[in-house]
């Protein structure tokens, strides 16, 4: 990272006040011409960073040329955060939200037991089928054919007795 602070507000100010810290202090092997291309890509000043993504390429290829690909020995990584972030609760913390979650299952299963299956209707008699007789709608707009909303359902009902 090239800049740490306590705050992100900290590393904000530090982003655009201060100069980054040359990557070669952070690592000895790195090539003078490699650091001084981070450098030029950190630039606070938009003409002094390169213009295209070209000129870039072509001086990474450039230094690529001139570094020896023998085996290299990576620096140890740093910590993105300057302080570990990691919340740890006590086992003896944890007891009161663990007993209230069991008291919450089981008034749930209790009040499931007893009042939401009652409230389902009469058991059938085994090996008689069961119909539902709805009301009709009177549709048609005629006042005087409104009695047949409950005489047809009576009269199924009458029927199939």
């Amino acid at each position: 990272m090239p800049f740490e602070g306590d705050t992100p507000f900290s590393v904000a100010v530090k982003h655009t006040k201060e100069p980054p810290i040359p990557p070669k202090k952070f690592n000895p092997q790195i090539p003078e011409d490699l650091n001084r291309l981070i450098l030029r890509c950190l630039e606070k000043d938009r003409i002094k960073r390169y213009q295209t993504a070209h000129d870039l390429l072509s001086d990474l290829s450039r230094i690529e040329g001139g570094v020896p690909t023998a085996e290299r020995v990576l620096p140890k990584r740093k910590p993105l955060t300057s302080r570990e972030i990691t919340v740890r609760v006590p086992p003896k913390k944890l007891v009161v939200p663990i007993l209230a979650a069991i008291v919450l299952v089981i008034a749930g299963l209790i009040i499931w037991r007893f009042v939401v299956r009652n409230r389902a209707g009469p058991a059938l008699e085994a090996g008689r089928p069961s119909l539902a007789i709805l009301y009709f709608t009177n549709n048609t707009g005629d006042k005087s054919l409104d009695f047949w909303r409950t005489a047809l359902s009576d009269l199924l009902i009458t029927n199939l007795s």
